[in-house]
């Protein structure tokens, strides 16, 4: 739990939210901010600042609920589009330090827009970027 994190509030209760799941791992609600109708936040109930420091098990649990709300808001809002975002660090656009995913379904002309300008340039380091990555990931997934 962090002091002034509004996520860890909003965990223990402390804010109102209108939040449709909870359980001892996570808690998902709809964001206040929301880009369209629906648009939720699935949050860890214990603060973590980075993805990395998340258990797999309650990552596990995130994604899981992600699935299934999109699934149900196929039915629901009868649609099928979504994004799931989740941006870590300040300079991918987290403001909050506590992990979270948003679910934001998507519609016809909604406005929502992610936009980057390609750099097709960086398309010559992918060889030994990619021989990098594989040898590390290898490290990693032995440990």
């Amino acid at each position: 739990m962090m002091n002034g994190c509004v996520f860890c509030d909003v965990a223990k209760n402390r804010i109102k939210t209108w939040t449709f799941y909870e359980d001892k791992l996570i808690k998902a609600f709809f964001d206040i901010h929301p880009a369209n109708l629906g648009h939720s936040l699935i949050i860890p109930r214990k603060h973590y600042s980075s993805i990395v420091e998340v258990p797999d098990s309650v990552l596990l649990n995130m994604f899981s609920l992600a699935k299934k709300l999109i699934l149900t808001y196929r039915e629901v809002l009868s649609i099928k589009d979504f994004n799931i975002l989740l941006s870590e660090g300040r300079e991918a656009g987290q403001e909050i330090p506590h992990v979270h995913v948003h679910i934001i379904p998507r519609f016809a002309g909604d406005g929502v827009v992610f936009n980057w300008k390609e750099k097709n340039e960086l398309t010559t380091q992918f060889p030994r970027l990619q021989k990098e990555i594989q040898e590390k990931l290898k490290s990693l997934i032995l440990k």
